[in-house]
């Protein structure tokens, strides 16, 4: 391109988050500031900028590649919109999915040519990563990758920027998040966002700002006008406006700009209402893109592989068969190991890995480092089935505050602990706790009739009274549990016992264990009878599907609703493969989430008997998705 040519390419990860209608108020913005601005609808098989601005074009991208015809020959211009042109992509023409080098080459000369009528050429590209986007990125001088409040879209745009570093892709990114519902929520989406492509892809992207939801948007694409001139003095309007003259004069402004425009996200909500909508955007938030990170455990592995490159994860059960049965042989990826100081201070982290025999590889964390500081040696636990197993371990290597795992001795010699009636129910339930009458927000880890493992806002002491609240997943309310803090695992995990708890109670823990139990293992488990049965009336497939990803069982999961019925197959605890009535896959899984009333089998099956592999996404993340797409349906049947 010209060096008096500016080059932007507008991407997402995903479709559907407003990519097009941006691209084509932004490039009307510009054009409106006297800047002769063309929008090249790169979507080339199926571009719709040409619906979107009331046009029908008659000759179109597969015209310049085929015919003897000149940019000039296709681009649509009118006298309503001066300085703009619009170069238009086809619409349902097969061959504009596969281009070859030599029609790449042609297009992009034939644009090149066009290059000294205009000042900036916005290219639309189509969503994703295909070669043909990845080309058009290339040829840019800048990149805005436009988002939406959704955690496929986020984790869409991570894999597109992924993909283009892996291909030595690096531009000034910016980053536009459209459809936002509050300023919280802006600046949270791009905090974490930019966080993580900034560790995990050393790329630096910048925030250019949002487009609030305006309902205005839809009736504009009806209507075929932009929203620049449909509702040329609203609030949209004068964002994109501002974006532009930012453009043209090269000067992106910080986050404080969403600050700046606050007021665009009020709307018909009072001021109460939207610190209240903020609120819980931001705790909705920072779970989900924590829980999406945390399930990523192999990014992290591959990014710290200057520590140790061939990490063995998956250890064999034929090799612990050869090997000394003196060593420890069950440990899990991604449990827990609990390091002891003087039995009341616990620090637990991850477990990432293991050489069996050799080292284990546990993830860092703050508290950890500080208990590591002045030790070399030190006791660690970890539980597993009903049993707890106590071992002294020492460290390979001194950790920094550069590395991301730690490295400690494998076991060799152990004490095994029976916990039998004191086993711990792995839950993760959101609670509230009263400490010295003041309520604060908490999370049950895992618990049992005795005691919990428990998180908390507000610090806490051994020997602190605590009154505890809580719902079961099977949505069973417990009220008012009376604990002591026995231990302090850091800075935010406690340890605590149940001195008073109501019969009520009692029995509701005592349901929910048994059913529990029946899944992953105790008397009359599927262990035994090779074969569970119930209904969803007191726990949803969804927990069921955590129940079973925990119990690391290798099962087929069949339900049957009144208006669905389908199967679910686990691989040691990974859901693998679903199939309902209409679908298979990812899809499949997550129409069988929808079920709410209906009855289950949970049956043991022999691993060849499991179908070919449709899902690899992890379990967690899986759940994660179903209950945000429940959510989203619900919202809108709410609205209808």
């Amino acid at each position: 391109m010209d060096k008096n040519t500016t080059v932007i390419s507008v991407a997402s990860g995903k479709g559907g988050v407003g990519k097009s209608n941006f691209s084509l108020n932004l490039s009307l913005s510009i054009a409106e500031q006297g800047k002769p601005t063309a929008l090249f609808d790169a979507d080339l098989s199926l571009g719709n900028a040409s619906l979107l601005i009331g046009s029908n074009p008659q000759k179109t991208i597969l015209n310049l590649i085929e015919d003897d015809v000149t940019i000039n020959d296709i681009i649509f211009k009118s006298k309503r919109y001066q300085n703009f042109f619009l170069i238009p992509a086809g619409t349902g023409i097969t061959k504009l999915t596969n281009l070859t080098d030599k029609d790449k080459k042609i297009l992009t000369n034939k644009i090149n040519e066009f290059k000294s009528k205009i000042e900036f050429l916005i290219i639309d590209t189509a969503a994703g990563a295909s070669d043909e986007v990845v080309h058009f990125i290339e040829m840019s001088d800048i990149l805005i990758v436009v988002i939406i409040p959704e955690i496929t879209s986020i984790k869409d745009a991570y894999g597109l920027l992924k993909i283009l570093k892996e291909k030595g892709i690096v531009k000034k990114t910016y980053i536009v998040i459209n459809k936002a519902k509050s300023k919280t929520q802006v600046i949270n989406i791009f905090d974490k966002f930019e966080e993580t492509v900034k560790k995990f892809l050393e790329i630096d992207v910048e925030l250019l700002g949002p487009i609030p939801y305006n309902n205005k948007i839809p009736e504009a694409v009806n209507n075929q006008t932009p929203i620049l001139y449909y509702e040329p003095e609203g609030s949209t309007s004068t964002l994109f406006r501002q974006y532009a003259n930012l453009l043209i004069n090269n000067k992106i402004a910080n986050k404080d700009m969403v600050g700046f425009l606050s007021n665009l996200f009020l709307g018909n909500n009072t001021q109460e209402d939207q610190h209240k909508q903020e609120k819980l955007e931001e705790t909705n938030l920072d779970n989900s893109i924590l829980a999406t990170i945390e399930q990523n455990i192999e990014k992290i592995i591959n990014e710290v592989n200057h520590i140790h490159k061939t990490l063995k994860i998956n250890l064999r059960r034929d090799n612990i068969s050869k090997s000394k049965q003196d060593y420890f042989s069950d440990f899990q990826v991604g449990h827990e190991l609990i390091f002891v100081e003087k039995d009341s201070y616990f620090v637990s982290s991850k477990i990432l890995g293991w050489d069996f025999g050799n080292y284990i590889f546990v993830k860092i964390n703050n508290n950890l480092l500080n208990l590591l500081e002045n030790l070399s040696h030190i006791t660690a636990r970890y539980s597993y089935q009903d049993k707890l197993i106590e071992f002294k371990t020492h460290l390979l290597h001194k950790p920094t505050d550069f590395d991301e795992i730690v490295i400690f001795s494998y076991p060799k010699r152990y004490i095994e602990i029976s916990l039998r009636g004191s086993k711990r129910y792995s839950v993760n339930l959101g609670a509230i706790l009263m400490v010295n009458n003041n309520a604060c927000k908490g999370k049950i880890i895992d618990l049992n009739l005795n005691g919990a493992l428990i998180e908390s806002e507000i610090p806490l002491s051994i020997g602190d009274i605590v009154k505890l609240s809580f719902v079961l997943p099977d949505g069973k309310l417990i009220e008012n549990i009376i604990c002591k803090v026995k231990n302090i695992r850091n800075s935010e995990r406690y340890g605590v016992s149940f001195e008073t708890i109501s019969p009520l109670a009692h029995k509701r823990l005592n349901d929910f264990f048994d059913v529990y139990d029946k899944i992953t293992g105790g008397k009359g488990s599927l262990a035994e009878t090779k074969k569970t049965a119930g209904n969803f009336e007191n726990i949803s497939p969804m927990d069921l599907v955590q129940v079973l990803s925990i119990s690391n069982k290798t099962c087929l999961f069949e339900m049957f609703g009144n208006d669905n019925l389908g199967k679910i197959y686990f691989e040691k605890g990974s859901v693998v493969h679903a199939e309902c009535q209409n679908s298979k896959g990812i899809e499949a899984f997550y129409n069988l989430m929808e079920i709410e009333e209906g009855e289950f089998n949970i049956v043991d099956i022999p691993a060849e008997s499991i179908p070919t592999k449709t899902i690899a996404k992890a379990t967690n993340q899986l759940l994660l998705d179903a209950a945000f797409l429940i959510d989203t349906k619900r919202n809108i049947k709410n609205k209808d």
